[in-house]
């Protein structure tokens, strides 16, 4: 028996596959025949994948070198910005102080008898304020006393023997100018004893008291300090080499205090420094008060705004303009008005108010991007959604 099996009646792919022992000479042949229509779908449905691929990335590449889609017009809120003169206010820390105070001391040392007034104490003019003792100044008194009896007699006597011929000129001259010397010596006695006594020369507040009673002291200790109380307190500030040069006599300031919360003081510029202080290198200044009745007591600590007469040209651009901010540099948007789009730009600040931020304007007007600025890029077309305001 044949066991090759016959050709089938259309093409596809042949298989076969005899079963049976080993050694056998009639096996069973297994014929698997898959027809070639099939093979043919699967190649067309392959070509057709191939077809929608090539398709896919030829439209994604011409999109590509294409024109990319233009973006929609940004709603912004902008503002027109006016450059004008402004005042750049000089913030500083002051000091309270007594227009005129007084340092008192002794002329001559002792012992302290007493003091009669307490720091913070007002006194009247001519009020006794501290005694020294006096024992050992009275003595002394009464020595010069002596003495210019003593020269008084001595001239009186050689003065008769002179009319008598007993004595000569000299002697009678030198009588003379012991008389003088004796008469010195007694007036000066009699000036330090009455500089024993501490006398107030004006009106005024005790500002500190230096020693206490039974302390020996010598010419000159510092035993008292009196303030003057009858004109307006003096706020005394330092201010740096910059600062100083835009102040002059008569420029206003505003002063707040702690110890007044939420009063505001008026004062003015009374006097500039001269010359730097020692070691610091910064340049003294006294504001007077405007406010008599104002109560502020030496040494309180203020806060001094200073608003000098000197102005520069500035524009005041709101904060919420400003992407981004520096002590040095500051970065905003401004429009042109005609085809609507904004330019980044970079601005140097001079300082910051409640108002805005003021800065050296780019030109004289200008209109900038005070909302939605975040948002924007260079050259970016954007869209009023308000109308525009000016500043």
């Amino acid at each position: 028996m044949d066991c090759r099996p016959s050709e089938p009646e259309y093409g596809g792919d042949r298989r076969s596959r005899c079963t049976g022992t080993p050694g056998c000479r009639h096996r069973t042949i297994i014929i698997s025949i898959q027809p070639k229509g099939e093979c043919k779908m699967k190649k067309l449905f392959v070509l057709i994948a191939m077809v929608i691929l090539m398709q896919v990335v030829l439209v994604s590449c011409q999109t590509k070198a294409g024109t990319q889609p233009r973006h929609s017009a940004t709603p912004v809120t902008v503002a027109r910005i006016e450059a004008r003169l402004l005042q750049r206010p000089i913030h500083a820390t002051g000091i309270v102080a007594a227009p005129d105070e007084a340092t008192l001391s002794f002329k001559t040392g002792g012992p302290l008898a007493r003091i009669y007034v307490k720091e913070g104490q007002r006194v009247k003019k001519g009020t006794v304020l501290a005694r020294l003792e006096e024992d050992e100044l009275r003595a002394y008194a009464e020595q010069a006393r002596a003495a210019l009896e003593k020269a008084e007699r001595d001239v009186r006597r050689v003065e008769a023997l002179f009319a008598d011929s007993a004595a000569t000129l000299q002697q009678k001259q030198d009588s003379h100018t012991a008389l003088l010397a004796a008469r010195a010596r007694y007036e000066a006695v009699q000036f330090n004893y009455k500089k024993a006594v501490l006398i107030a020369p004006y009106d005024g507040l005790i500002l500190r008291r230096w020693k206490e009673n039974g302390e020996l002291v010598g010419p000159g200790v510092p035993v008292l300090t009196l303030g003057h109380t009858d004109v307006p307190s003096l706020i005394r500030v330092n201010l740096s080499d910059k600062d100083i040069l835009r102040c002059q006599i008569g420029d206003s300031a505003h002063v707040t205090s702690d110890a007044f919360a939420g009063r505001v003081f008026r004062a003015r510029v009374s006097r500039l420094a001269g010359s730097a202080l020692p070691g610091s290198g910064l340049y003294g200044m006294e504001l007077t008060l405007e406010d008599t009745n104002s109560r502020m007591l030496p040494g309180f600590v203020t806060r001094v705004t200073l608003y000098p007469s000197q102005k520069q040209k500035l524009a005041l651009v709101p904060a919420s303009a400003m992407t981004r901010l520096t002590d040095k540099q500051g970065t905003l948007f401004v429009m042109d008005e005609n085809t609507k789009t904004v330019k980044k730009i970079d601005v140097t600040p001079a300082f910051i108010t409640d108002h805005g931020v003021a800065v050296y304007p780019p030109a004289p007007v200008f209109t900038v991007v005070v909302r939605g600025a975040a948002y924007l890029s260079d050259g970016q077309t954007v869209q009023i959604n308000e109308p525009l305001s000016n500043l």
